[in-house]
């Protein structure tokens, strides 16, 4: 027994209805070769025993005799070392004289109608988990990519869990997903773990999956954080009545950076003689100095700006440009104030900014009319010190998980293996 218990450790089995056959050496296992590529594969034979049965027709004890063994039965196992372990297993028969049904011996250890065994199937999982496509464990384990997949998705029934508790923090966001589709995703900002993803990003879907969760639940979200769209504003207030809602701090940024290199691109356009103009130059190859802090600018030493071709200061090199291009220096102006006053979360310095803008006539203008009318998100983003960081990292994964598959064509098989990686460990269970 002691030796049984042994070899079913090795194999991955817990049944102790498994009895290992030795053979004359005192060996309990060999090579043997299988599949199209004739690889080595660990083959262990054994039966498959068990007391009499009920049977499963008519319920009777004591009719059921023992009905000798089945036929080989090969089993894939879990791999070791590199190896294809295969069990070929003869089962214990049995018939019921009462209703003249035969039936098999079982164990939790296989499957029914499957030469997959439990341990092997759950292999499949844990490796479905990391960040890897389902050819690469279709090689690993010597089984069929087809396989693989049918693993993956046995689970028919993709349900919504709208008794979970929602968290008191809400991330909102969207992610490209199969056949360029934009999907709706959610996360707990708190835990940094999805939630949910929608198919899509229509308001009228998202309300309705909201709805799914009971009032007193959705009563407990205290903090929803958007981008700068709008549709989300509109209906987050009535579906979560006690939450604040939070523009995230990256979008307001981008926001006015987006502004800033609109106006520097369009200036640049403009310069007719750019292969003499030193403006152009700058702006060109200089680009990420209208992007720095003025902070962090050098604002002392003579440095050789490639492109430009002169030993100047980056302050100088700006100072060159605003000379001739008055709209893009009071764009950048702007965006220098918002930058600070972003970083410094000061509340007073953002609201100047708001009282005082003078119109460009460019995108910076559109930028402060939807900070003034997202004020309050705006503003609780300088507050609060939550930020739409949690969900961005999540849009990473998915977007890796599409990248390692060369892309998904069906989106509830992308849907599935994003639950698996990203929301809960799945079992297969006994």
């Amino acid at each position: 027994m002691h030796m049984n218990n042994t070899i079913l450790r090795y194999v991955g089995l817990t049944d102790p209805n498994f009895k290992f056959i030795v053979n004359s050496d005192g060996e309990y296992n060999r090579y043997e070769h299988r599949g199209r590529d004739h690889h080595k594969a660990l083959i262990t034979h054994a039966t498959l025993e068990s007391d009499i049965m009920r049977c499963p027709d008519c319920g009777f004890l004591e009719h059921v005799t023992k009905y000798g063994y089945t036929d080989d039965i090969e089993i894939y196992l879990p791999t070791t070392n590199g190896y294809d372990n295969r069990l070929i297993v003869k089962k214990q028969r049995f018939h019921c004289d009462n209703c003249n049904t035969k039936f098999n011996a079982k164990s939790h250890d296989l499957l029914d109608n499957s030469k997959f065994s439990r341990p092997l199937v759950n292999q499949i999982i844990a490796m479905s988990q990391d960040d890897i496509s389902q050819k690469s464990i279709a090689r690993a384990l010597r089984v069929s990519t087809s396989s693989v997949h049918r693993v993956i998705n046995s689970d028919q029934t993709y349900y919504y869990d709208f008794q979970r508790q929602l968290p008191s923090v809400l991330c909102f966001d969207e992610v490209r997903t199969s056949a360029h589709n934009m999907s709706f995703v959610y996360a707990d900002g708190e835990a940094h773990q999805l939630i949910e993803i929608l198919p899509d990003r229509l308001s009228k879907n998202i309300k309705e999956h909201f709805l799914g969760y009971s009032l007193q639940n959705r009563r407990q979200v205290e903090y929803v954080i958007i981008d700068l769209n709008a549709n989300y504003g509109q209906f987050v207030r009535g579906l979560f009545p006690n939450a604040k809602i939070i523009i995230d701090r990256f979008h307001i940024v981008q926001r006015v950076a987006q502004a800033l290199t609109g106006q520097r691109v369009a200036d640049q356009r403009s310069i007719e003689d750019k292969r003499y103009s030193r403006e152009y130059a700058i702006m060109k190859s200089q680009w990420r100095l209208f992007m720095k802090s003025y902070d962090k600018l050098n604002k002392n030493t003579r440095v050789y700006l490639a492109g430009v071709k002169e030993l100047m200061t980056e302050e100088e090199a700006l100072d060159l440009v605003f000379r001739s291009f008055p709209t893009l220096h009071a764009t950048w102006l702007t965006y220098q104030a918002v930058l600070e006053a972003m970083h410094e979360q000061n509340i007073q310095k953002f609201s100047d900014i708001l009282v005082g803008y003078s119109p460009l006539r460019n995108a910076m203008d559109t930028a402060i009319s939807t900070f003034s009318k997202n004020l309050a998100g705006v503003l609780e983003s300088l507050r609060s010190p939550w930020s739409n960081g949690v969900i961005e990292g999540i849009n990473r994964k998915i977007k890796q998980i599409s990248r390692t598959a060369y892309g998904y064509r069906n989106q509830l098989n992308f849907f599935r293996r994003i639950r698996t990686q990203l929301v809960h460990p799945r079992i297969i269970p006994a």
